[in-house]
């Protein structure tokens, strides 16, 4: 998990997460984020900076719908 997070992979993951990307990309992006921030506290606080919760909130109120 690690080398996913020093090969820069955060970002183009957290972009993957905004509205207009394909609902399996975003879905399959959310859970390696997901992994990421079971795996270390570092990656969370890594994945929050990014600006991900608020693209998760929104990604989690687009599929109630």
């Amino acid at each position: 998990m690690t080398a996913i997070v020093t090969g820069g992979a955060i970002p183009p993951l957290v972009a993957l997460l905004r509205s207009g990307v394909a609902a399996d990309l975003q879905d399959e992006a959310a859970a390696v984020l997901r992994a990421l921030c079971l795996s270390q506290d570092a990656h969370r606080t890594l994945i929050r900076a990014a600006g991900a919760v608020p693209l998760l909130i929104e990604l989690l109120g687009s599929e109630a719908t």
